[in-house]
C-alpha cells in the first residue's frame, strides 16, 4: 500500500506544488490513518457486531491491540491457560494453546461461548458470584490439587479475588494477564506477591471506543521474554 501511495504522491506533488502538496497530505493523513487502522485491526467489524473479531472476522481477545500484537506472534501450542471470564478469547486461546480451562459467571453468555469451543483441547465453566466464598469454592472444585497453568488470564469475574487465585496456580515461569488494568487496584495488589514485573499496554481494544489497558505480570524467570533477550524493558512495581 505505501509504494502505491509514493507512485500516486510524486506526480501529485509536482502538479500542485509543495505547499499546496504538504496541506492535502495532512489532510490525507489525518483521515487515511484512523480508517486504515479500523479496518487492518478489524475495530470497524468489531464495532458493528459488538464482538472482538479481527479484520476477517476470526475471534481475538478483547484486550488492548498492543497486548494482542505482543502475545499473537508468540508460540504457546505447548501452554497450558486458564481463564477467569470467557469469551472470544476462549475461543483464540483454544486455537493457540494446548489446553484452556476457563470460567464465566454469566450463565447465558458461559452456554453461548461454550457451544463454539473445541472439546478436545477447552473447557468451560460457569461460576456463580453471588459471594467470595462461593466462589473460591466453586473455583477449587473446578481445578485438579496442585494444578498449575503457564498463562492465568484475569478478565471477568471477581477480579481482585481471581487475581488472588492467579498467583497461586501459575507456574513460576508463566504469566498474567490482566485486562481493564487501570482499574480496581491491581497494582497495589500485586505489589505483594513476587510478580514485580510489568508490561503496560495502553490503548484501544475491538470495538471500543476509549482506551484502556492491557497489563502482563511476571516473575524475572518467565519464558515469555526469555527468547526476546533484552528488547523488553519490564516496569518494577517496587
Amino acid at each position: 500500500m505505501q509504494t502505491g501511495i509514493y507512485k500516486y504522491s510524486e506526480p501529485l506533488k509536482k502538479i500542485l506544488g509543495g505547499k499546496l502538496f504538504a496541506y492535502f497530505r495532512r489532510v490525507f493523513t489525518a483521515i487515511l490513518t484512523p480508517y486504515s487502522f479500523s479496518q487492518k485491526t478489524g475495530h470497524f467489524k468489531s464495532s458493528l457486531r459488538a464482538s472482538a473479531v479481527d479484520k476477517n472476522g476470526e475471534p481475538i481477545p478483547w484486550y488492548t491491540y498492543g497486548a494482542f500484537d505482543f502475545l499473537r506472534f508468540r508460540d504457546f501450542s505447548d501452554k497450558s491457560v486458564l481463564e477467569f471470564g470467557g469469551g472470544q478469547s476462549t475461543i483464540w486461546w483454544g486455537k493457540k494453546s494446548k489446553k484452556v480451562l476457563s470460567f464465566d459467571g454469566d450463565k447465558e453468555w458461559f452456554q453461548y461461548v461454550k457451544s463454539l469451543l473445541d472439546p478436545q483441547n477447552t473447557s468451560m465453566f460457569y461460576i456463580p458470584t453471588n459471594s467470595v466464598e462461593e466462589f473460591n469454592a466453586n473455583v477449587l472444585d473446578n481445578l485438579k490439587p496442585g494444578e498449575k497453568f503457564d498463562i492465568v488470564i484475569v478478565d471477568g469475574l471477581l477480579r481482585n479475588e481471581a487475581l488472588e487465585i492467579a498467583t497461586k496456580v501459575v507456574n513460576d515461569d508463566g504469566f498474567i494477564i490482566v485486562d481493564n488494568a487501570e482499574g480496581w487496584n491491581f497494582y497495589d495488589q500485586m505489589k505483594d506477591t513476587k510478580f514485580i514485573n510489568r508490561i503496560d499496554f495502553y490503548g484501544f481494544a475491538p470495538g471500543v471506543y476509549l482506551p484502556h489497558c492491557t497489563s502482563i505480570f511476571y516473575k524475572d524467570n518467565t519464558f515469555l521474554t526469555k527468547s526476546l533477550g533484552n528488547e523488553i524493558k519490564p516496569i518494577a512495581l517496587n
